[in-house]
């Protein structure tokens, strides 16, 4: 991997090294992105001279908007979920001595948004009354924070059931959290995930959640001596 990208830097240093100016991409394919904020791809180029790099979409950013020439690395980051109903795409300029490039990026348009965005639960438990809404249901994974897990039952049938996945009708009910009983308060988060191409997962979105502790575990005993 490292010999790939020593001798991609060589090509392109290569092409610029007796011009003023003058920009080459390492690719000039369009960046695929997911439809959540805080997603980052990286692009390398060369220029023979300083360079600026801008974008006309507000659901981006990039990290470093200028250089002085040389070999560089665009970094591009969204800063918004796509919500339009559709793919959209934007474009990233890198110019430098007179000559422009473009860069496409494209965003995806799958979402997956839990309507409360946090939950507190009396310490007796009970239903979880949460619903989202999702146009990748087929697709989409529920994760729970580990030390929650343990505390929550899946009152589906077992047949219908699967610890990761979320139940399509867009609700959290089938899962139940057993009561607290401890002097602490339970917190954890919820995940609506789905699998990243590129291996890995994508948190589409999160619900923080919190169980109140049982007053009578937090409560001295008044009966000690």
């Amino acid at each position: 991997m490292i010999v790939c990208l020593l001798l991609a830097l060589s090509l392109l240093a290569g092409c610029l090294k007796d011009e003023v100016g003058g920009v080459r991409l390492s690719n000039d394919e369009p960046v695929e992105m997911y439809s959540v904020p805080r997603q980052v791809a990286v692009m390398l180029f060369h220029t023979g001279g300083a360079w600026t790099a801008s974008t006309d979409a507000t659901w981006l950013k990039l990290k470093k908007e200028s250089g002085p020439g040389g070999t560089d690395t665009l970094v591009i980051i969204t800063t918004e979920k796509n919500l339009t109903g559709a793919p959209r795409t934007a474009q990233v300029a890198v110019e430098s001595g007179g000559q422009r490039e473009m860069v496409t990026v494209r965003q995806s348009d799958e979402y997956a948004i839990f309507d409360p965005k946090e939950i507190v639960m009396p310490a007796e438990g009970g239903t979880l009354d949460v619903s989202f809404r999702t146009n990748v249901a087929d697709s989409l994974q529920l994760y729970v924070s580990a030390h929650l897990v343990e505390h929550l039952v899946d009152t589906r049938k077992e047949q219908d059931s699967a610890a990761s996945r979320a139940d399509k009708t867009g609700s959290l009910e089938w899962l139940r959290v057993e009561p607290n009983d401890s002097s602490a308060e339970r917190s954890g988060y919820f995940f609506l995930s789905i699998n990243s191409k590129f291996g890995g997962r994508i948190d589409l979105d999160t619900l923080k959640f919190t169980q109140l502790t049982s007053q009578k575990a937090a409560e001295p005993d008044s009966t000690a001596q």
